[in-house]
């Protein structure tokens, strides 16, 4: 019988072992130190993340958002992260920061100069804050000296 390898290299079910009565034959290890299963939990939280925003129906959706709050859970587990002292980090944020309800989307801000921490924050994080040319929009290369040159940027 020609067999087809494909490889895997994810979590899977518990159930997984059920495809060797079908002929399937599974390359598999028991993750047992937590550094390597919260990287594939994290891992499996993101492709049940692109599976939900994938989904074609209200009853897909629900399955997808089931099994992602099953690794979420497992994620809170494995880091020992415990629900109420989550609930008092998250109000106290809530509090000082507020939440999203209003929906506010921001393209982009213009920071003055003089705000040097938040400069600082968003030239640490070029990936996910790119430096726009104020006239253009378009994306600048990367030059975190702003805050050695005062009042340049």
């Amino acid at each position: 019988m020609i067999k087809r390898r494909f490889m895997l290299n994810k979590l899977v079910r518990d159930s997984a072992t059920q495809w060797i009565e079908r002929g399937i034959v599974m390359k598999s290890r028991i993750l047992t130190d937590d550094e390597h299963f919260i990287e594939a939990v994290t891992d499996k939280m993101i492709e049940e993340l692109e599976e939900m925003f994938n989904s074609s129906s209200y009853e897909e959706l629900i399955e997808e958002v089931g099994d992602f709050e099953e690794m979420f859970k497992e994620f809170k587990k494995i880091a020992a992260l415990d629900q109420k002292d989550i609930d008092a980090a998250h109000a106290k944020k809530i509090a000082k920061k507020g939440g999203h309800t209003q929906r506010i989307f921001c393209d982009y801000i213009d920071v003055p100069a003089t705000e040097k921490e938040l400069i600082f924050y968003y030239e640490a994080n070029p990936d996910r804050f790119p430096e726009l040319d104020p006239t253009t929009n378009e994306i600048l290369e990367t030059n975190n000296n702003s805050l050695d040159t005062e009042g340049k940027s």
